[in-house]
């Protein structure tokens, strides 16, 4: 008797794992980025999009670099970083995170696939890599040397 309720017993921890493995595939909560170029126009150049999930809420980080120049015949070069967040709501059943940018609601389709989480709206999508993934580090790394190159290449112009 003794044995049997211990192997019931094994049987359903087993199966409330397996189930509690399996139940809405991967989960979307955590931090991701991605950086390059051409992906909004804010900014002088390549943006890093930081992307933070907790529970239901999100929100979404444009961080990017301007160059100004002052000074005698505008040799006095600035490189300026700024940054503009978006708050947003996760809807998991939906597999949705709907922002609120400028005053309108926008949402957009998510998939989380290993350390990789994907937006999509109508046939654009964009791909973040998340902050368990060696990509997410480079990414951070090649927009901050990013400025300096900009000091380099605006003076030099």
């Amino acid at each position: 008797m003794k044995k049997r309720t211990l192997v019931l017993g094994f049987m359903a921890l087993v199966t409330t794992l397996i189930l509690a493995g399996c139940g809405g595939g991967a989960k979307v909560e955590g931090n991701y980025n991605t950086y390059g170029e051409e992906m909004f126009a804010i900014g002088d150049y390549d943006t890093l999009l930081d992307l933070s999930v907790k529970e239901d809420k999100a929100t979404i980080t444009m961080n990017y670099y301007t160059v100004e120049s002052d000074g005698f015949l505008g040799m006095d070069v600035n490189v300026v970083k700024d940054s503009e967040k978006y708050s947003g709501k996760v809807d998991s059943t939906k597999k949705t995170i709907t922002f609120s940018i400028d005053g309108s609601d926008q949402s957009m389709k998510y998939k989380v696939d290993g350390d990789k989480l994907t937006l999509y709206e109508g046939d654009a999508e964009l791909s973040f890599v998340s902050e368990k993934s060696d990509k997410y580090a480079s990414n951070q790394s090649d927009f901050e040397n990013q400025a300096d190159e900009l000091a380099a290449d605006d003076f030099l112009e």
